[in-house]
């Protein structure tokens, strides 16, 4: 049908603000989806300060070559928010060693925030989450469901619309 013909569009910029939905959910192909999650990654970069943004990513040993360049960034430094632990987390057990420290950080952040958010001097992190990493979903879910108040958004690479985690706007 004329309808079903129309209904992807390619090539047509969207823009979506990581802070007011938390969490972005890519997926299709992982050559395709993970060259969209680089290029958010260096625009964040490229448009905040180190001092206002920390880049942190999980990764699955398969995918985490292509995301080595990320450690040469001035924004993958998590001392800067308190993590004792690399900027580049691979393969389940460090991912979710990551996320475990991400969870602390947001009850940490919500605990001082008198409002319950992130404040303007409140250093933003971005994390990039690969679904081949294999992180524990409540793990995820206790991570993620009010980071998005603490500062703390996420970009989520999965295979499949139906596998997106439920904090995924």
């Amino acid at each position: 049908s004329t309808l079903e013909s129309r209904r992807t569009v390619p090539s047509v910029p969207l823009t979506v603000s990581l802070t007011a939905c938390g969490m972005v959910g890519l997926t299709g192909s992982q050559q395709a989806s993970a060259g969209l999650a680089r290029w958010i990654a260096i625009q964040a970069a490229i448009l905040h300060s180190p001092g206002d943004l920390v880049i942190l990513a999980a990764l699955s040993e398969r995918t985490a070559a292509n995301w080595s360049w990320l450690k040469w960034l001035p924004h993958a430094r998590p001392d800067r928010i308190g993590l004792d632990l690399p900027a580049l987390a691979v393969g389940r057990g460090p991912a979710e060693e990551l996320l475990s420290e991400i969870r602390d950080l947001v009850r940490q952040r919500a605990q001082t925030s008198p409002a319950a958010t992130a404040t303007r001097d409140t250093v933003h992190v971005l994390l990039l989450l690969d679904e081949q990493a294999g992180i524990d979903r409540s793990l995820l879910a206790a991570a993620l469901t009010k980071a998005g108040e603490q500062g703390i958004s996420a970009i989520w690479l999965g295979g499949e619309p139906r596998d997106l985690p439920g904090q995924a706007g």
